[in-house]
């Protein structure tokens, strides 16, 4: 920097002193390529309308600060640069009262966005030989609630209900006790809780499996993880500071989905759907069909089986839209499932197919759907079979 007491910014003088201070703040930054982000999102302050740069050098300088009170500096760089890029080049550079307002709600965006990605995991240890067996509701004893936690779970407290919401989504280890007997033990589940709650002495939750790790694995890299030897021989519930290594994510084995398709339809529109079905079906699909699986679902507690098929046990799931489908409680049920698990798949799960134009909650008229009035059933299976990526020639 030169020493020059005023230096230009755009086409606009920024005070040496401001600069200064950007550039102390950059300092604190320990990560050289967060460093080179950062530098990005300066050089595309110079090109903001006349008028804007002092504004911009302001808002730099608060995700700055942000960088060195959370250290996510990705998440944060990439939603500034996304910021000045798409907002801040299409302003009026008369407008002050409008760019005010855009460095404000962004600002709030980033002190919103980074509490809720400070990084943690869970990690669940069990005596219990059976506890991790069952995609049902899961529990823990509440006692033994942040044993050998880190310091970022500061905030997550039993007496307050509402804090262990922190805890959903994370990545999360479920893992057995090294002298329980049988062979469950060789093997970590990998994947998140949802719906915590305390209930009595317990905490209850389930669990969205996306993996498993053998056993070994965990022990060799336990140390990078920051859990403790004896934790393999303690029943606990630890929530560890840091995200997991990429590296340890490439020796996930990975769940294999029960079924290739779910179908989900009204009842009045069955006749259609089950010829649907058993093609596939017949064609060496794996599907779930309700009138193939009445003895599996026979006694079960349908409103949490039917929950984990339709958001968890699938590749896909084929929705048959019309006016009937639209009023059920139970396709409302299934829609809810399925939509939640369309929100966390980066590549398509909903597949819909119309008997009519209803609208259907969650479902976007730009989505792509077949026009049932125009397909076959036999021809809506091959599809299908085309879309599971099984060649026709093979049926």
């Amino acid at each position: 920097m030169s020493d020059q007491d005023d230096i230009a910014f755009g086409d606009e003088i920024i005070d040496r002193l401001q600069l200064q201070n950007l550039a102390q703040l950059l300092g604190c930054i320990p990560d050289t390529f967060a460093k080179r982000r950062f530098s990005d999102l300066v050089n595309l302050a110079e090109g903001v309308p006349y008028g804007n740069a002092k504004l911009v050098c302001q808002f730099a300088q608060d995700v700055c600060r942000k960088f060195v009170e959370v250290h996510q500096v990705d998440a944060i760089t990439d939603l500034a640069i996304l910021a000045l890029e798409s907002g801040w080049h299409q302003l009026n550079p008369l407008d002050s009262k409008t760019i005010e307002m855009l460095h404000d709600g962004v600002v709030t965006h980033l002190a919103n966005a980074t509490s809720r990605t400070i990084p943690m995991f869970n990690l669940l240890v069990t005596a219990d030989e059976t506890a991790w067996e069952t995609d049902q509701l899961m529990r823990l004893s509440a006692d033994r609630f942040k044993e050998y936690s880190g310091k970022e779970s500061g905030a997550v407290s039993l007496s307050d209900p509402a804090s262990l919401k922190a805890l959903e989504g994370i990545p999360s280890f479920l893992m057995y006790e090294l002298a329980v007997s049988n062979l469950n033990r060789d093997w970590v589940r990998y994947g998140e809780l949802r719906d915590i709650r305390v209930a009595g002495t317990d905490l209850c939750f389930r669990f969205t499996e996306k993996g498993r790790f053998a056993r070994s694995v965990i022990l060799e890299w336990s140390s990078r993880l920051g859990i403790d030897s004896f934790e393999h021989n303690r029943t606990h519930w630890a929530i560890k500071d840091g995200g997991i290594p990429s590296i340890l994510l490439e020796k996930l084995v990975l769940t294999k989905r029960e079924y290739d398709v779910v179908y989900s339809f009204a009842g009045e529109d069955r006749e259609y759907v089950e010829r649907v079905a058993r093609y596939t079906k017949e064609h060496g699909a794996t599907v779930f069909y309700d009138m193939d699986e009445q003895a599996d679902l026979w006694g079960k507690d349908l409103a949490e089986h039917l929950d984990d098929v339709y958001r968890q046990r699938a590749r896909y799931c084929v929705m048959f839209i019309s006016k009937h489908y639209a009023v059920k409680m139970w396709t409302k049920h299934e829609r809810q499932s399925a939509l939640a698990r369309a929100l966390q798949e980066r590549s398509e799960y909903l597949l819909p197919v119309r008997f009519d134009n209803t609208e259907i909650p969650g479902i976007r008229p730009t989505v792509a759907f077949i026009d049932a009035s125009k397909v076959m059933p036999d021809e809506l299976g091959k599809l299908i079979l085309q879309k599971l990526g099984r060649p026709l020639s093979d049926h």
